[in-house]
């Protein structure tokens, strides 16, 4: 998802926080002036990628490609430790006979 942090009718946070209830994995990226990056830093709830203004296309592209990344480096480390807890291995089969 990409938003602005600045909106006539909704604030940027509360769109991801709304987004973020119901769709956990989906990655964010925040655009907001540069004047608020140092406050937007405090906030831990605000683990998002961020876009100062103003930006380049190239910008863009790469903070969208980071958030991409994020999410299935996320969704992979999930998928390694519910295999890990339930004693599966995603190296070996789970059924039939071992060389």
């Amino acid at each position: 998802m990409l938003s602005d942090l600045m909106m006539a009718d909704l604030d940027g946070m509360d769109c991801s926080s709304r987004t973020k209830e119901k769709f956990p994995d989906m990655p964010v990226v925040m655009v907001l002036p540069s004047r608020y990056f140092r406050g937007a830093r405090r906030h831990s709830q605000w683990r998002l990628c961020y876009l100062l203004k103003p930006f380049e296309r190239e910008q863009l592209l790469n903070a969208v490609a980071g958030a991409l990344e994020n999410r299935r480096l996320k969704v992979e480390n999930r998928t390694y430790q519910t295999n890990w807890i339930s004693g599966r291995s995603p190296n070996r089969p789970t059924s039939g006979r071992h060389g």
